[in-house]
């Protein structure tokens, strides 16, 4: 427990908490299929109803970690927590707002095609400018693929990259069967998880890969409500990404909750699906890990919110990783991560997600939307990993 209330600082735990060890599994009604919506728990003899797109106190916007989805989306930004994110110019910063309010008016009316041909035109103008969040890049794949810089890889990742923050754009106007059809899903990892969140509840951790909203928008079109939690950055761009993923049917959580901890253990409660962004660190010290590289494990640290959520919950803990396939979104589920106890098992159970994001960053670097110091900047000592110096 000592380890759990450490942990749980880093997720901005306030002085009211939830549950324990021994905290109380919630109780089924019988009779009700697995990922059904209306399947709650029972709770003080009374059956909490789940309420797709609630609104949370405190809810906020861009993503996670401390454990959480909905960041920047690994775009770089002002003031980075943990030595990840870099300063931008307010004059730079003013014109990503406007950018940002243009697209989400405009972005529901792209059709596939329209989108297809502004992000090799989006894509190749990255490429072409370059700056230090594309050198970054660069150099995070170069880390992971264990050769030099390829450029067609770069010109890959920013393509994917460009693609993501497309649909993400346009999916407030899909409709639930276009968000289906987008997604090519693991029918042995989704039948897991939907037998464990109606049994025990789930929580599901991610890396930057693909389009982590449309896994967002694809569980609540299914019968499976989220609740992430997401780093509130400046008000206007908070308000805009809380009402998208609200939209999507979402609840959001801010990263500076004092209570986020209680509130992510009492939505596996009331039967949704905690989602949070994993493998990037947004501030905090974190949880030393390994990160398997080709050439040899590096050391990075990783927020330690799944694998605190999980165990104090009871729930079922699964990492999930995407990557685009022609038109369409893959989806990966890992293996089932074990509950161990002690800050030792937090370490080990972050570490078995590490591996497990590894060996898919592996197979699709060019899906992975780090833009930020993962390994370290460019040139820095492979000993300090992604560690804040």
């Amino acid at each position: 427990m000592g380890a759990d209330r450490r942990a749980g600082h880093q997720l901005r735990q306030g002085p009211r908490r939830v549950g324990g060890a021994d905290h109380r599994r919630r109780a089924r009604l019988p009779g009700r299929a697995a990922g059904d919506p209306a399947a709650g728990p029972v709770l003080r003899g009374r059956r909490r109803p789940v309420r797709a797109g609630r609104r949370g106190a405190g809810a906020g916007r861009a993503e996670q970690h401390h454990g959480g989805p909905a960041d920047a989306r690994g775009a770089p930004r002002r003031g980075g927590g943990g030595g990840q994110g870099g300063a931008v110019s307010p004059l730079r910063d003013a014109a990503t707002r406007r950018l940002l309010a243009a697209g989400w008016r405009l972005g529901p009316h792209l059709g596939r095609r329209t989108r297809r041909v502004l992000t090799g035109l989006g894509a190749g103008a990255a490429h072409r400018l370059g700056g230090a969040p594309v050198e970054q890049l660069r150099h995070n794949l170069a880390v992971v693929t264990g050769t030099g810089p390829d450029e067609r890889l770069v010109r890959d990742a920013l393509t994917s990259y460009t693609r993501m923050w497309l649909e993400v754009l346009s999916l407030p106007g899909w409709s639930r069967e276009q968000v289906r059809a987008a997604v090519v899903t693991d029918p042995v990892g989704e039948s897991l998880l939907r037998r464990e969140h109606a049994r025990r509840g789930a929580v599901v951790a991610l890396p930057h890969m693909a389009n982590w909203d449309l896994v967002g928008a694809w569980a609540c079109s299914t019968g499976l409500p989220v609740t992430t939690v997401a780093e509130q950055l400046d008000d206007p761009e908070f308000a805009a990404f809380t009402r998208f993923r609200e939209g999507l049917g979402m609840e959001v959580l801010s990263h500076r909750d004092p209570q986020v901890l209680a509130r992510l253990l009492a939505a596996v409660e009331e039967g949704r699906v905690v989602c949070l962004m994993a493998d990037r660190l947004m501030a905090g010290r974190g949880l030393d890990v390994r990160w398997p590289l080709p050439g040899g494990p590096r050391p990075v640290a990783m927020p330690p919110g799944p694998a605190l959520v999980a165990r104090r919950s009871g729930a079922l803990l699964l990492g999930l990783a995407c990557s685009y396939t022609g038109d369409r979104m893959r989806m990966r589920f890992s293996r089932p991560v074990e509950h161990r106890p002690g800050r030792d098992g937090l370490t080990a159970m972050t570490q078995q997600l590490a591996d497990f994001f590894a060996g898919e960053v592996a197979r699709h670097p060019q899906d992975w939307h780090v833009l930020q110091p993962f390994f370290g900047p460019p040139g820095a000592d492979p000993s300090s990993g992604g560690r804040p110096r």
